[in-house]
């Protein structure tokens, strides 16, 4: 089952998708849908397109339709709650021999990603193809990737199999991403994840580097927890701190496709491929230099 909630009519130039994935074989997966409610109020106050998806099974469908309609040079947010597990699939390529002949090889590779709802905890959604779908599908100026999946999986009888194993930030555009716990650690048997609650108490943080933002979330998870729980955090580049998900400036972006009626100078509106346009009146103007002397480049 999917269930979708969204927006507002019009919004700043940031959107963000929600999924949480509770429903599992071996059990409900307790305080995720709430937690996911919670953070969703909060970042539409602050002036985010939310949209949120229960018990997710088709990772490529949503998140290639979220990344297109992320606003052209906005803020994407994108938050996972729910189990993650590592999984072998099997690799072929063909091969061309130096006789020319070609022979199809086949192997195993272990690779981490996103459980979807409802499946064999064995299966999931890789992590690097989230990552591609970010790089080819979106044009947002920062990214905010959220990956709240450190629980144990009581379903995977293999305590290697658990969690994202190793991530990288610098495989993601322009992002921001944290994890729950440490990258190839999981949070002890039994605890529940107070991630989620933190980032809506704190991710709307007017005009705040996203850099002071995260540093705020995770020392206020790690006293709660009594130090049983200390999210990760990583930027793709040094200057992604810097960035801020919540300018002071007001930017009001109209979400529908068409040019607002009666427009003034200056309105926006974003299409269905996330490009954003601005209304310029008629008129005229003398491009280029006046003094022709002047070599143009």
């Amino acid at each position: 089952l999917v269930a979708a909630t969204c927006c507002s009519a019009s919004a700043q130039d940031r959107v963000a998708l929600l999924i949480s994935n509770s429903d599992y074989p071996s059990g409900k997966l307790p305080g995720s849908r709430e937690d996911i409610e919670q953070l969703g109020q909060a970042l539409e106050a602050a002036g985010f397109a939310v949209t949120i998806k229960e018990n997710v099974r088709d990772f490529r469908r949503e998140l290639e339709s979220f990344n297109l309609a992320s606003p052209d040079g906005g803020v994407s947010l994108f938050y996972y709650s729910g189990y993650a597990n590592r999984f072998e699939r099997r690799v072929s390529q063909t091969v061309t021999r130096p006789d020319g002949t070609r022979v199809k090889m086949e192997s195993k590779e272990v690779v981490a990603g996103l459980l979807p709802s409802g499946k064999n905890p064995t299966q999931g959604y890789p992590l690097a193809d989230i990552t591609r779908t970010f790089k080819d599908r979106s044009a947002a100026r920062l990214h905010l990737v959220f990956l709240d999946c450190g629980r144990v999986n009581p379903a995977l009888k293999k305590a290697e199999w658990q969690g994202l194993g190793q991530l990288k930030a610098s495989e993601f555009p322009s992002a921001m991403v944290c994890t729950a716990s440490a990258p190839g650690t999981s949070l002890p048997e039994g605890t529940s994840s107070l991630l989620t609650q933190s980032v809506a108490r704190n991710v709307t943080a007017r005009d705040l580097p996203i850099g002071k933002v995260m540093a705020k979330i995770r020392d206020e998870v790690v006293t709660t927890s009594g130090g049983k729980q200390e999210p990760w955090f990583g930027f793709s580049l040094a200057k992604d701190a810097t960035a801020k998900a919540i300018p002071a400036h007001k930017r009001n972006i109209s979400t529908g496709k068409l040019p607002p009626t009666n427009p003034s100078a200056g309105d926006e509106w974003i299409n269905g491929l996330g490009m954003v346009f601005c209304w310029c009146p008629a008129g005229a103007f003398r491009m280029g230099l006046a003094d022709t002397s002047t070599p143009q480049t």
